[in-house]
């Protein structure tokens, strides 16, 4: 359908409410929200061309910011955003518009900017192309990730979550582009990116008034539009991605995908929205203290403990452990012997665990938790140890757990895997949503037992481990 006529007519008519109404400047500034202003001219504009809409089109409706925003899109609707940046402009900064847009059906139409300041009227109609002044405009499709520049919409007061992530996107894009801009107003996003002088915009708000105009004309004009998720966009999602070639959508959708991606062995790339770690030998390179300390703990009965036989006994804590040893020495331990070798072994690992540094840290796995915190994927520490939380903070890795849960907790141990459980409540995420890095069969079998993916670290070997590797050197992962 043509709607040239449409166009024309509130093209018309916003450059007639913007002389009229905001030429001379605002006589009244309100506090419309918290952190949010109106004016007599966002009033008066909106008023204006609603009553001239019903004029020309008596059986349209208005969907406007100030006086109509409950109206439903139903029939011919017409979406009005009398001044966006309304901040900008009770501040005489110019960086703000008058953006309108038409639905039929609740599928968009037509929309329109008009940046009065620099007297440019953008508009598109849905295939019919965008166009500036009258003249077709397109994206910047030819432009390199290295040169591209960006701009943000306001961060959000109303979901900190989002406003979160808007930073850590900021914070992932910021090294791997040209510049990030934000000018107040999605008027200039849109309209901006649509002619080519920025490259992307990320306008997180539901407000069919600040983004359904820059959408379509942004969509005409050959930009990429999603949403955060990376998926194709729909009005209500919480937030819009404007891009001017795949390679930027892409990049953008990284910095807001709140996940890491892991290549199992198979070569299948595997998708987690949280990381859990065992701690000794996965975080930090301690088995072997374990090993030696334990077995001080036995030397008195003549038990030691092998480092082939130690294996299959990692993460199955104290108790377990001490019945073992207590078996292989033939004897019969009472409660006090059973008591020396436990508290033996964790005075023993405490004296000789002292002085341990960054160079027990396990390889490679600080590179793995700086990209999952850069990309706000929460990780967190399921281990039987109880001196986890204290090494953890000694070597100053604690800052990158939101969650340590360890060994002194009333838990089964592994392979039970309740651990690995309440590890991922406490991160906000069902089992499914995660992947756990483990050492030891026990725990292997306990990230299994809770319905986890799992990567065996440090050369075990199990058939239902999604993957088996020495360190995390070895692993595949963005």
């Amino acid at each position: 359908m043509n709607f040239t006529s449409e166009i024309e007519f509130i093209t018309e008519k916003i450059r007639s409410a913007y002389k009229t109404y905001a030429e001379c400047g605002a006589s009244s500034v309100m506090q419309k929200s918290h952190f949010d202003l109106v004016t007599d001219i966002d009033i008066n504009i909106e008023k204006y061309l609603s009553a001239e809409i019903v004029k020309k089109y008596p059986d349209d409706k208005i969907h406007g910011e100030e006086t109509s925003s409950t109206q439903a899109l139903v029939g011919r609707t017409w979406i009005i955003d009398p001044i966006d940046g309304t901040c900008n402009m009770a501040r005489n900064i110019c960086l703000h518009g008058v953006q309108c847009a038409l639905f039929v059906d609740g599928e968009p139409a037509l929309g329109v900017i008009y940046l009065p300041h620099t007297n440019e009227i953008f508009y598109a109609s849905v295939g019919g192309g965008a166009f500036l002044n009258g003249e077709k405009i397109h994206v910047n499709a030819g432009v390199t990730i290295n040169n591209v520049i960006a701009s943000m919409g306001d961060y959000s007061h109303v979901n900190g979550e989002v406003a979160k992530r808007q930073h850590d996107s900021m914070g992932f894009l910021y090294p791997k582009i040209a510049k990030i801009r934000m000018f107040g107003a999605a008027c200039f996003d849109f309209a901006y990116v649509a002619m080519g002088k920025t490259d992307c915009t990320v306008v997180i708000t539901k407000n069919l008034w600040d983004i359904a105009p820059g959408v379509i004309i942004c969509k005409e004009a050959g930009a990429i539009i999603r949403n955060l998720e990376g998926e194709e966009y729909s009005y209500g999602d919480e937030g819009v991605v404007a891009s001017a070639n795949e390679e930027i959508a892409d990049l953008v959708d990284e910095s807001y995908k709140r996940s890491v991606t892991i290549t199992d062995k198979n070569g299948e790339k595997h998708t987690f929205k949280c990381c859990l770690f065992d701690f000794d030998g996965v975080v930090v390179d301690t088995e072997k203290y374990h090993l030696i300390a334990w077995n001080k703990g036995g030397e008195k009965f003549g038990v030691t403990i092998g480092d082939e036989e130690y294996l299959p006994l990692k993460s199955t804590g104290r108790d377990y452990i001490v019945n073992y040893i207590a078996e292989k020495s033939e004897m019969t331990l009472s409660d006090e012997d059973r008591t020396y070798v436990g508290d033996t072994k964790e005075n023993t690992y405490v004296e000789i665990t002292r002085d341990l540094s960054e160079k027990d840290i396990v390889s490679g796995i600080e590179k793995l938790l700086m990209l999952a915190n850069d990309k706000g994927v929460p990780c967190g520490v399921g281990s039987s140890s109880i001196f986890a939380p204290k090494i953890a903070k000694d070597l100053d890795l604690d800052k990158y757990f939101k969650v340590i849960c360890d060994g002194s907790l009333p838990l089964p141990k592994k392979p039970a895997p309740d651990l690995f459980l309440l590890t991922a409540r406490l991160c906000g995420f069902e089992a499914s949503d995660c992947v756990v890095f483990e050492d030891s069969m026990a725990g292997v079998n306990a990230a299994l037992n809770a319905g986890m993916k799992v990567v065996a670290i440090g050369g075990i070997k199990h058939p239902d481990a999604m993957l088996c590797i020495k360190d995390f050197t070895e692993l595949e992962y963005k």
